[in-house]
């Protein structure tokens, strides 16, 4: 690979503010039309411009950037919502929940599935790294804020049913993690099967939570039943 750095990308890496971002799109707004250019991707085959791993949108997403310079860069570039980095297959919104960006981070990334143009897109809350881990998988495993685990929850329940490749999921990480019974709940409800499938795999610490979600399922089971 001949790898290719830009002005965009390392004021993305390093967390340059949004009038910043904005001078450095109008300033190279005539390459804008190209879906894969190379100049705004950080790692990319000069050849192959599509084969680019990183981009400004994952460094914008791992440095706390807010939500308007996310919005921006994907005004510009959809199509880096859903790329991959090669390193551990991780999207922009992987990165975001990750490194602890905030709700409104989230939910922007979330929302480019709605208003983007571009065929290819898909649910990017669905997406898996390489460890086959979604973002809500990642969210739960990392302890993100209660608000974001929701949001990606509601956004893809699908997502509850992967297990990663060592056999973990969203629901386990959740229950060593000790988030509220509530949203316990609702990711066992989206993902049934794996409830006594991660019964074994919890730490003595997590068993009363464990308990109590099985407790509340089966109230809840019976409820639903009268």
């Amino acid at each position: 690979y001949r790898y290719v750095h830009s002005p965009l990308l390392y004021a993305c890496a390093n967390g340059a503010e949004l009038d910043v971002i904005k001078a450095l799109l109008f300033h190279h707004r005539d390459r804008l039309t190209a879906q894969h250019d190379e100049s705004y991707s950080f790692y990319c085959d000069q050849d192959d411009a599509s084969a680019c791993v990183w981009t400004p949108l994952h460094f914008a997403c791992m440095n706390g950037s807010c939500a308007d310079i996310v919005r921006v860069l994907l005004a510009h570039f959809p199509w880096m919502a859903s790329v991959q980095e090669n390193q551990e297959g991780r999207t922009p919104l992987h990165l975001a929940v990750v490194y602890g960006s905030g709700l409104d981070v989230v939910r922007a990334l979330l929302e480019i599935d709605v208003v983007a143009d571009v065929s290819d897109l898909s649910n990017l809350a669905v997406i898996l790294d390489g460890n086959s881990r979604s973002a809500l998988h990642l969210a739960c495993y990392y302890l993100a804020d209660p608000t974001i685990v929701r949001t990606l929850l509601e956004a893809c329940p699908e997502a509850a049913k992967y297990a990663s490749l060592d056999g973990s999921f969203p629901l386990g990480e959740a229950i060593c993690n000790g988030y509220e019974l509530t949203i316990v709940k609702n990711i066992a409800l989206a993902n049934l099967k794996a409830i006594h499938a991660v019964g074994g795999l919890l730490p003595v610490k997590a068993l009363p939570l464990y308990h109590e979600l099985l407790a509340d399922l089966k109230d809840y089971q019976h409820a639903n039943h009268t």
